[in-house]
């Protein structure tokens, strides 16, 4: 009985101080499940009429971006996903604001600029909770395998391991005991709408109690992976060992590089670094990796076109991989196709439903207990008659062990006020979270 009380507290405060960040982390997260397909909705990526004739080079591209917005930093550009749509370049202006700018990648023209928009906030929303920034390649709008991490993503991963508790203790706390496991599972509405919200709190946290801890299960794991990665290591990003005098080769020279080191595949986007130590990356997808969000990386030196580092999960042992993409590709939905995502997009509605819920059961009984201490005070007090709200068989006892305090001497009244406690908490619930009130 004590382990129940322990559980309800640990499951009521702790919902309290973390369920409405949660229900923020989760929503934001929802949303990034189909985010290229939305922003392609949102934004109208632009399509080419036709695809035909061969592509400027990437070197031209980079300049003709750089002419038409003086004074930008090129941080990614990537890559289309078929042959008539356009390249995206996304740049960093001097006031630290961010533009999407489309470009045609057969004349070479500026097609049109955009800032990321309300996807963009939220992937740093749910990445960070806008605390610090993420400056790793954003593959897919969630939490890179690679990147330079801040306190935020560290804050979000807490609150992750707080959703796992609650998960834990809530589903504890539901556990039937000696009762079927279908009574549990069951909403009755033909008794009031506290007990109706009650059932459905416990139904629904059941129910999805599965997929909320898989889902924060992952995505802790993916942040506190990098976390014990930078704690043997000064960075996570490889650096480059150029000489720092040297002239920096082309783009379109070091993405030959990357295809010598890494053959095959489709070239998803380039990163390219802000310090000029570190690398640039070439992130690529091949039709033979373990899942379809699996992606390759290869690092190169700026400077000399070395191969600072390779990162191939198709040359990984299992289990090696699965704590990395496998587990973001389980966090994104995408292990299991378009089914996963879905059921992800639905899994980050929860805990806003869960929330709600159970507000509404503390608030409920809340009002309950400060309407019995009315009715206490109001007996101490000599008030005469029946007090406001009388309900229930709890309340008539309460009412008379309290009223017979006022006949008895002073050192018998606390005997009376321990003896209306007790007939209190002989009408108290089994599993000690909600408290219904007939009618």
């Amino acid at each position: 009985m004590k382990a129940r009380i322990l559980f309800v507290k640990l499951h009521r405060y702790l919902a309290f101080l973390a369920g409405g960040v949660i229900v923020i982390i989760a929503l934001s997260g929802s949303s990034l499940v189909f985010k290229k397909e939305i922003d392609d909705g949102i934004n109208g990526r632009v399509a080419m009429m036709a695809a035909s004739g061969q592509s400027v080079s990437l070197e031209a591209m980079i300049q003709t971006v750089r002419a038409a917005y003086p004074g930008v930093r090129i941080a990614r550009i990537i890559f289309p996903d078929r042959p008539d749509d356009a390249f995206e370049f996304v740049v960093s202006e001097a006031d630290e604001s961010w533009l999407c700018v489309s470009v045609n990648p057969y004349t070479g023209e500026i097609l049109n600029s955009r800032p990321p928009g309300i996807l963009e906030f939220l992937r740093e929303l749910h990445s960070t909770l806008l605390v610090g920034r993420v400056t790793g390649s954003g593959l897919d709008g969630f939490i890179t395998v690679r990147g330079d991490l801040g306190i935020g993503q560290y804050v979000v991963g807490l609150f992750g391991l707080s959703a796992i508790t609650l998960c834990v203790t809530g589903l504890y706390l539901s556990s039937p005991g000696r009762r079927k496991l279908s009574d549990v599972l069951k909403i009755n509405r033909r008794l009031s709408w506290k007990r109706t919200n009650w059932d459905l709190h416990r139904v629904v946290g059941i129910v999805a109690s599965l997929f909320i801890l898989v889902a924060a299960t992952s995505g802790s794991v993916l942040v506190f992976r990098e976390l014990v990665r930078s704690a043997g290591s000064t960075a996570i990003v490889p650096r480059s060992t150029g000489p720092g005098e040297m002239q920096r080769l082309s783009v379109d020279h070091l993405l030959q590089r990357a295809e010598d080191a890494l053959p095959g595949g489709r070239v998803i986007e380039i990163a390219l670094p802000e310090a000029s130590e570190a690398p640039l990356s070439v992130s690529k997808t091949f039709t033979d990796n373990t899942h379809a969000y699996g992606y390759s990386t290869v690092w190169l030196d700026l400077r000399t076109g070395a191969v600072v580092e390779i990162d191939d999960p198709r040359e990984k042992s299992a289990g090696a991989n699965f704590l990395g993409q496998t587990m973001n590709a389980i966090h994104t939905g995408r292990v299991a196709g378009l089914p996963g995502r879905i059921l992800v997009l639905v899994t980050g509605l929860v805990p806003a439903a869960l929330f709600a819920t159970g507000m509404l059961i503390w608030w409920t009984k809340r009002r309950v207990r400060v309407q019995q201490n009315a009715q206490r005070l109001a007996a101490l007090h000599g008030g005469g008659g029946r007090p406001m709200g009388w309900r229930s068989a709890r309340n008539r006892r309460i009412s008379d062990a309290l009223s017979a305090a006022r006949d008895e001497p002073a050192h018998s009244r606390g005997r009376a006020r321990r003896a209306s406690r007790v007939a209190s908490a002989d009408h108290r619930p089994e599993d000690g979270a909600f408290d219904p009130e007939p009618g």
